[in-house]
């Protein structure tokens, strides 16, 4: 993605846009030729008057892309409230597909969201986009129920928000080179608490440290400035990180938050990242294990529905017991 530029799109581009837009959502299945969004796929010039064109462009300045943006009261804004920006018609050249080109333009709009000192990006999508669905949750979007809405008889839109304000917390998922400092971090939140030279296992330091996103979905934790704040890992069963999953169940591993992060609600937020995750992968079950003296990531549990299975509890060494909680999906 390093060779692509995100700019304003200029007039004499708009009827390049506009059949870009066309020919991206018929490839890709996200509408049909006799709907009558085509016509306002194509009607950039007008959407100009009232809402943003941004366009990612290469090298050579040749249109890769392009994404609407807009902010209340304009009318192109469709879900968004006061506070809020929101984008729309999110569009690839079906020829540029694979070069993060939809990431680029999305990373752009939330920089313009925080730049404008914006409390929340939001957007509909139609729930069968299921490409673009997993771009947005990729990037830590989350489901806004409450913004679904039916634009046409027989068109279901569904809502995503990102909050990118002061404080705000984002989860999404780690990426690759994040994973030495993403192991550092639990290392350190385990170690703060006691928990490194308490255990039996003199390898769970290097355990800690050795995290990726190969055997199960890693997830982090960032702020606004993409400070790594926390990480959880949703494993399924079978995996070489789960421990105690039994099929059709997934498991939650080494939830750890900075300790310089602590009381922010990043434990929180990685718990309901990691719930929508293991429902999204079809789990009916999530399981974990925790010491006895985690009381306060238990108390995190208990408070979003995790419940204690006394039956299920193990000791991975002599006198080192482990509690689990289950919760069903």
């Amino acid at each position: 993605m390093s060779d692509l530029v995100v700019r304003p799109a200029r007039p004499d581009e708009f009827e390049l846009l506009g059949e870009m837009r066309v020919r991206a959502y018929l490839e890709g299945g996200v509408i049909k030729p006799d709907l009558p969004y085509v016509n306002e796929l194509r009607a950039v010039a007008e959407q100009a008057e009232t809402a943003e064109l941004l366009v990612a462009v290469d090298g050579h300045d040749n249109v890769l892309g392009t994404v609407v943006v807009a902010e209340p009261p304009s009318p192109a804004a469709e879900v968004a409230r006061p506070g809020e920006i929101e984008f729309r018609m999110l569009a690839t050249d079906p020829a540029a597909r694979g070069r993060g080109v939809g990431e680029t333009l999305v990373n752009a709009v939330i920089e313009q969201g925080r730049a404008r000192s914006l409390k929340r990006v939001v957007l509909s999508v139609v729930e069968h986009n299921k490409r673009a669905i997993k771009l947005y949750e990729r990037l830590g979007f989350r489901r806004l129920p409450e913004r679904d809405w039916d634009p046409l008889p027989g068109v279901h839109l569904i809502g995503f928000g990102l909050d990118v304000g002061v404080g705000a917390v984002t989860v999404r998922v780690a990426r690759p080179q994040e994973y030495p400092r993403v192991g550092e971090l639990v290392y350190q939140a385990y170690d703060a608490d006691g928990h490194v030279e308490a255990d039996p296992d003199p390898e769970f330091g290097n355990e800690l440290r050795n995290v990726s996103g190969e055997d199960g979905e890693l997830l982090v934790a960032v702020d606004v400035d993409g400070e790594l704040l926390g990480t959880i890992t949703v494993v399924q069963a079978g995996s070489p990180l789960s421990e105690i999953a039994q099929p059709g169940e997934a498991e939650l591993r080494h939830l750890a938050t900075a300790p310089a992060a602590r009381g922010r609600g990043v434990g929180k937020a990685l718990v309901e990242a990691a719930i929508e995750a293991a429902r999204a992968a079809g789990a009916r079950r999530i399981v974990l294990s925790t010491l006895p003296t985690m009381t306060v990531a238990h108390r995190l549990y208990e408070a979003r529905g995790f419940v204690r299975v006394p039956e299920r509890d193990w000791e991975p060494a002599p006198n080192y017991p482990l509690l689990v909680f289950q919760l069903e999906l």
